[in-house]
C-alpha cells in the first residue's frame, strides 16, 4: 500500500525525533498495560466471587463500576501525558508547517500529519502495551492466588482459594479501542490547533512564546541568590508557562498520589492495630462467664501450669466489672508485685488505670478520663493507692481499660480472664493451653462458661496477609500512573532543552559561558521542582488526611503525618527534573555558534 505524503512526514519525523518518540511509545504502551490490567483484574474478581458464592449481580455491578472508575482514571491520565507530547511536538515544528502551508498543503494535511503520528504509534505502543497488561495480570492473579490460599488454610476465608488469571476477547477490544480513542483525541488538539494557525504566524514563530517585560519580571531576590543565571532561569520558567506547567503538573500529581498511597499503607497497618490490639503475644487462653467467675486460686493454678511449657513467657490478667463505669482488673502475683514497684506502692493496694478505651459511634477512642485526685474527689468510697498511665500501662491491662473508672486490684474473682503467651511455636502451644484449660478448670453441663484457645501470631499473619495483598494493587497502580506521568516530564523537559538551542548560541555569543548555561539549566530544574513541590506537599498532606478521615470511619487513632513520604518526594522530584535536564544538555549539538543562531528550527 503507497503511503500518502502526510503519512510519509509523520513517519520520518517519528524516525528523526527517537528519544520523544520512545518516550511517547512508553507513555501509551503503559497506559495500554494499566487498561488491560484493570479489566483483567475486574473478570479474574467476578470469576473468583461466582466460583464462591455463586452469579449475583450486584457484586457483578461493584466490579464494573470499579473498573470503570479505574479506567477513566488511567485514560485521564493518559489523555493529559500523551496530549502533552504530541502539542510539543507540534510546537517544535511550527515553522516546519508554515512552510508546508506556504506551498499548498491544507489544514487537512497538517492535522494529518499529527494524527498519523498518533496511529503509527498506536499500531507498536497498543500491542505491546496488551502484552505488558497480560504479564501484569498474571503476576497480580498469582499473589492473591497465594494469599487466598494462605487465609483458607487458617480457615479465615472459606473460599475456592483461587483468583484466576481471565483472558477474554472483549477485554483486548475495550483496551484497544479505549487506547486508540485515547491517543487520537490526544493527538487531534493540537493538531486542531497546527492546522488553524496561519502560514506566516508559523514561519515567523509568532506566538509561540507570549511574554512581556511585566510577565518575565523576577523578584530581586532571585538575582542575590542564584546570580545571573538564576535570574536567566526564572525568567525562562516565565516565558514558557506552558511547557513548564505540563511538568509542574505531572509532578505535582505523582507526589499526591505517592503520599496517598504511603499514608493509606501506614494507616490501614494502624487501624489493624487498634482493632487486634498491640499486646505483646503469640498465643492466649481465656476464660469467660457471665455468671461464674474465675476463682483466684484456679487462676494460680492455670498460670502455673502454662508456665510449665518451654520457653514460654505468660501474663496473666482478667477484668471484672461491677458496672458500666468502674472495671476492677487484676493481673497474675508476679506482674502485680512489679506493678506495684514501679508505681511506688506496696502489696495489696489498688492502682488506678489512667487509660480508657472505648467505642463511640463506631470508633476506637483512646483517652485519659482523670488524673488521680480527680478520681479521689470523683469516687469517695473507693481507696485509690497510686496511679498507672500513659506508656507506663501494659498493653495487655489496655484490652481491658474500656470503663470511666478502671482499678488495678490484688485479687479479685474475674469473670473474663486472658492469659497471654510469649513463644516461639504458637500454633503448638494453643494446643497445649486447651488441654490445661480443660483439665484444670471444670465446666458443668448447660453452665454459661467458655474456654478459648488463640494462634494470635497466626492471627497477625493473616492480617498482613490481607494488608500486603491490598497495598500491592495501592503500589501498582499509583507507580504506573506516576510512570506514565514521568513519561511527561522526561519528554516535555527534554524538548524544551533541545528547543532552546539557538537561544543558548546567542547567550555564548554575549559572553555567557557553557558552565553559566548548566548552572541556568540546573536552576530552571530546581525552580520547577520547587514549584511541584509547593504543589504536590500540601495537596499529597490533604490527600493523606483524607484517607485518614475514610479508615476514621471504623477506628479512631491519631493521624501520622508523612514525613518519610514527603522526603522521598523531594529527593524523588529533584532527581528526576535534575537528571533530565543534565541529560537533555549534554546531548546538544556542540557546533558552531553561527549555525546555531542561523538555525531555522533552533535544534
Amino acid at each position: 500500500m503507497r503511503l500518502t505524503l502526510a503519512s510519509r512526514l509523520a513517519l520520518s519525523q517519528l524516525k528523526i525525533k527517537r528519544t520523544r518518540t520512545a518516550m511517547t511509545l512508553l507513555g501509551i504502551s503503559l497506559s495500554t498495560a494499566m487498561l488491560a490490567a484493570v479489566y483483567g483484574y475486574a473478570e479474574s474478581a467476578k470469576t473468583a466471587i461466582y466460583n464462591a458464592m455463586g452469579r449475583n449481580l450486584g457484586y457483578h455491578a461493584v466490579i464494573l463500576a470499579v473498573g470503570v472508575v479505574l479506567g477513566g482514571i488511567v485514560i485521564t491520565a493518559s489523555i493529559v501525558v500523551v496530549s502533552n507530547s504530541f502539542r510539543v511536538s507540534a510546537g517544535e515544528r511550527r515553522r516546519q508547517f508554515g512552510i508546508l502551508k506556504s506551498v499548498g498543503a491544507t489544514k487537512k494535511q497538517i492535522a494529518q500529519i499529527i494524527l498519523y503520528e498518533g496511529i503509527f504509534l498506536s499500531v507498536i505502543g497498543i500491542p505491546v502495551g496488551i502484552l505488558v497488561g497480560l504479564l501484569v495480570e498474571l503476576l497480580g492473579t498469582t499473589v492473591v492466588t497465594g494469599a487466598f490460599r494462605a487465609l483458607s488454610e487458617d480457615n479465615v476465608l472459606n473460599l475456592d482459594a483461587a483468583f484466576p488469571f481471565v483472558v477474554t476477547p472483549w477485554m483486548f477490544v475495550v483496551a484497544i479501542i479505549a487506547s486508540f480513542g485515547t491517543v487520537l483525541l490526544s493527538a487531534w488538539l493540537p493538531a486542531r490547533k497546527a492546522a488553524k494557525t496561519p502560514a506566516i504566524d508559523a514561519i515567523r514563530q509568532k506566538g509561540e512564546v507570549k511574554a512581556t517585560a511585566k510577565s518575565v519580571r523576577t523578584s530581586k531576590l532571585t538575582r542575590v541568590f542564584f546570580g545571573f543565571e538564576g535570574a536567566l532561569a526564572a525568567k525562562s520558567l516565565k516565558r514558557s508557562r506552558r511547557n513548564f506547567r505540563a511538568t509542574v503538573v505531572a509532578l505535582t500529581i505523582s507526589i499526591v498520589m505517592l503520599i496517598a498511597a504511603s499514608s493509606f499503607g501506614t494507616q490501614i497497618k494502624a487501624t489493624t492495630n487498634v482493632v487486634w490490639q498491640n499486646v505483646d503475644a503469640t498465643a492466649a487462653g481465656q476464660y469467660y462467664s457471665n455468671i461464674e467467675p474465675i476463682d483466684p486460686e484456679t487462676v494460680r493454678g492455670v498460670t502455673r501450669k502454662l508456665r510449665e511449657y518451654p520457653g514460654v513467657e505468660i501474663f496473666g490478667v482478667g477484668v471484672r466489672s461491677e458496672s458500666n463505669t468502674v472495671s476492677y482488673i487484676t493481673v497474675d502475683d508476679d506482674h502485680y508485685a512489679k506493678l506495684c514497684e514501679a508505681v511506688g506502692v506496696p502489696p495489696g493496694a489498688n492502682i488506678l488505670i489512667n487509660y480508657r478505651q472505648e467505642r463511640v459511634d463506631g470508633k476506637y477512642k483512646v483517652s485519659a478520663p482523670h488524673s488521680l485526685e480527680e478520681a479521689r474527689g470523683k469516687y469517695p468510697d473507693v481507696q485509690l493507692d497510686g496511679e498507672l498511665k500513659g506508656a507506663r500501662v501494659p498493653e495487655e491491662i489496655k484490652f481491658f481499660a474500656t470503663t470511666e473508672l478502671c482499678l488495678l486490684v490484688p485479687e479479685y474473682a474475674a469473670n473474663n480472664y486472658y492469659w497471654f503467651a510469649n513463644t516461639r511455636n504458637s500454633a503448638a502451644f494453643r494446643d497445649y493451653c486447651e488441654k490445661v484449660l480443660k483439665e484444670q478448670i471444670s465446666v458443668p453441663e448447660d453452665s454459661e462458661i467458655w474456654l478459648h484457645s488463640f494462634d494470635l501470631s497466626g492471627e497477625s499473619k493473616n492480617v498482613n496477609t490481607i494488608v500486603n495483598t491490598i497495598m500491592f494493587f495501592v503500589y501498582g497502580f499509583v507507580g504506573m500512573l506516576t510512570l506514565i506521568a514521568l513519561t511527561n516530564v522526561i519528554s516535555t523537559v527534554s524538548a524544551n532543552v533541545r528547543s532552546r538551542s539557538r537561544e543558548f548560541a546567542v547567550l555564548e555569543s554575549v559572553g555567557m559561558t557553557k558552565d553559566g548555561i548548566r548552572k541556568m539549566l540546573n536552576l530552571e530544574s530546581v525552580l520547577c521542582s520547587a514549584r511541584s513541590l509547593t504543589l504536590g506537599l500540601p495537596l499529597g498532606v490533604a490527600a493523606a488526611y483524607m484517607v485518614y478521615n475514610g479508615l476514621g470511619i471504623a477506628v479512631e487513632f491519631p493521624f501520622e503525618f508523612p514525613w518519610l513520604a514527603m522526603l522521598a518526594c523531594v529527593a524523588g522530584v529533584f532527581a528526576v527534573t535534575w537528571l533530565t535536564m543534565r541529560f537533555a544538555a549534554n546531548r546538544l549539538k556542540s557546533g558552531n555558534v553561527i549555525d546555531a543562531i542561523r538555525s531555522a528550527d533552533g535544534v
